[in-house]
Parts: C-alpha cells; sequence; structure tokens
C-alpha cells in the first residue's frame, strides 16, 4: 500500500501544480447536463490521472467526475479534478 500512497501524493501534486498554473489563465467553461460547471482544467486534471494511472498501473481503473476508464479490475482510483469548481472560474482561490 505505501506504494500507491507515495504515487498518489506524487499525483495529487502534479495535478495541484496545473491547477495552480491555470488559475488566473484563460480556460474554457462548459456547463455539463444537469447545471454543473466544467472547465478546460478540470478535464485536463482528469485526463492526468487516466494517463498516469494507466502508465503505472494499467490494470486499474479510474472512476473521474469528467471520465472514466472502466477496466473491472478489483483497484479504482477516484478523481474529482477541481473540489470547487464553482470558486476556481470566479477567482476564489479555495478550490482544493
Amino acid at each position: 500500500m505505501e506504494a500507491y500512497l507515495e504515487f498518489a501524493k506524487t499525483l495529487a501534486i502534479r495535478a495541484g501544480s496545473m491547477i495552480k498554473s491555470n488559475f488566473d489563465a484563460d480556460y474554457s467553461v462548459k456547463t455539463k447536463e444537469g447545471g454543473e460547471l466544467v472547465t478546460e482544467v478540470d478535464e485536463k486534471v482528469n485526463q492526468l490521472v487516466i494517463d498516469e494511472v494507466g502508465r503505472v498501473y494499467p490494470e486499474h481503473s479510474v472512476l473521474g467526475e469528467e471520465k472514466s476508464v472502466d477496466k473491472q479490475s478489483e483497484y479504482v482510483w477516484a478523481c474529482d479534478p477541481i473540489d470547487g469548481t464553482i470558486m476556481f472560474t470566479k477567482g476564489v482561490p479555495i478550490s482544493v
């Protein structure tokens, strides 16, 4: 389990850096079915998680808020790219 934890920490830092570097950037915002907002940054972070999990643990699934990869595996990584997308789009720095 230690290897999974270290992988998750490293991936979270990369995702956080991506979010932070795009905080004041120009990015697209769409409305999902149901009225929820999704940014280009949400989608890129979700894809980063899918790509990295697939590279390091190719047999694992990813359950993402924006996109998922279901391999019917024993292990599933959950991904909510930006928890607080509305605040992120308003420039309020409380997204996690």
